[in-house]
């Protein structure tokens, strides 16, 4: 879900506007309607230099049972075209053993896959971005068409994605409205769905984001918004 959204490969795009140095957000984790985590997410910018962190922790009745959190992290460089990532990596603290995690060697082009123990390399397409860093993109390069396309990579592996314009859309949140444009990924029947709002006048940052699988909805929802 973030982590669930680069160079956009045939994509007309417009320079963004100086990016804020540091962004918090968080969110409430609803599981077809019912509410099962918090996500926290931070943003920081030093010089050309990023790192995202992304905790997730069971809430509600889930989290009396549950006290594992979920952690990814994204850092790298800020370049013309925006985020350029050296490594991302998601650890579980109940699980180490299904810690997953990527390495971006771009002067080689070549991108290390590393998956509960397994280590793979395969070729690094331009512009490719990590579930976690792909929706803080939008911040440095802007959306500017109809379509998005571009690589991303889970850890597990790298695929290519595709992103359709639904609308322009006021929603609201519990921090307040936002207008938004709302993505929605080019999923064949039955596979996983994912849509995205990402407010236009707050950076472009995801402010909610669904995913359909397996007919269950899982929504992602800003709770709390800070920028600098």
């Amino acid at each position: 879900m973030k982590r669930y959204l680069l160079l956009l490969s045939a994509l007309l795009t417009l320079p963004a506007v100086a990016a804020p140095t540091l962004v918090d957000l968080h969110y409430a984790l609803s599981h077809n309607g019912l509410a099962v985590a918090t996500m926290h997410d931070t943003f920081q910018r030093t010089g050309k230099q990023y790192r995202i962190v992304s905790t997730t922790a069971a809430s509600g009745v889930i989290g009396v049972f549950y006290k594992g959190t979920l952690t990814s992290t994204s850092a790298g460089l800020i370049g013309p075209r925006g985020l350029r990532p050296l490594r991302f990596e998601q650890t579980r603290s109940d699980a180490q053993d299904k810690n997953i995690g990527a390495r971006f060697d771009w002067k080689t082009s070549k991108l290390t896959l590393l998956d509960k123990g397994r280590s793979e390399t395969v070729a690094l397409p331009p512009g490719t971005q990590d579930r976690l860093s792909v929706l803080y993109q939008f911040m440095f390069v802007k959306p500017g068409g109809q379509t998005l396309k571009f690589d991303v990579t889970t850890g597990h592996s790298l695929s290519p994605e595709t992103y359709t314009l639904v609308n322009r859309e006021k929603i609201t949140t519990p921090v307040g409205d936002f207008n938004t444009l709302h993505y929605r990924n080019d999923a064949p029947a039955g596979e996983k769905q994912i849509e995205v709002w990402l407010a236009t006048e707050r950076d472009y940052l995801p402010v909610q984001v669904q995913v359909k699988d397996d007919g269950a909805t899982a929504l992602q929802t800003l709770t709390q918004i800070k920028t600098e």
